[in-house]
């Protein structure tokens, strides 16, 4: 704009019909917590998604798929079988918010009239899915898909996961070095890994 007004030989081309100024005061506050809740979203501004007269941008709006809609998607990527991805989307149904498998094998499987190890194969494919760790039955098994799946060179850890957990969740540093045959800062390292790397 500066250029244009010493120069008369510039014209500006007006791509949009409103400014940015104008959008900031039609916005409405909003609070910091909003940005960090689970489920955000970017939205319109009110006045502004009712105004038919302004052209926006097409990025302003971004959706985010659901957590189940983003295993169904990999699910279809991953397999056309009509039976495997049956048995797929009863299991992912069945998946909650946080991730977690709510009902037990022999229950879907008695639902969809196969078998458990039908039922068990298919949820070792979805476990595999994006996020690390979705599917999981408990935090153990949560805790042990990620660490298979983010660190599958570090065996202590997963042994640690595997054969020790209720040592790992009750902390007994020592017993866990001495099973597993390295010193309290190795121990002291895997608690660190996990700390800072999984969910």
């Amino acid at each position: 704009r500066q250029e244009a007004e010493k120069n008369p030989f510039l014209e500006i081309e007006e791509k949009n019909k409103i400014s940015y100024e104008d959008i900031s005061a039609q916005e409405e506050p909003i609070s910091e917590s909003y940005y960090y809740a689970e489920n955000y979203r970017r939205t319109l501004p009110t006045d502004l998604s009712k105004n038919p007269e302004v052209e926006l941008p097409i990025n302003i709006v971004s959706v985010s798929p659901s957590l189940k809609q983003h295993l169904i998607n990999q699910l279809k990527c991953t397999t056309d079988n009509p039976r495997i991805l049956e048995i797929g989307e009863t299991i992912i149904a069945n998946i909650d918010q946080k991730g977690y498998l709510t009902a037990p094998v022999e229950e879907l499987a008695q639902s969809l009239n196969v078998s458990p190890e039908d039922v068990e194969k298919v949820l070792e494919i979805i476990q595999k899915f994006d996020p690390p760790g979705v599917g999981a039955r408990n935090p153990r098994e949560c805790l042990l898909l990620q660490a298979k799946i983010l660190f599958p060179e570090k065996t202590l850890l997963i042994k640690l996961l595997e054969e020790h957990y209720d040592d790992f969740l009750n902390k007994r540093k020592n017993k866990i070095a001495k099973d597993l045959n390295i010193s309290i800062e190795e121990v002291e390292d895997l608690y660190d890994l996990i700390k800072e790397n999984l969910n």
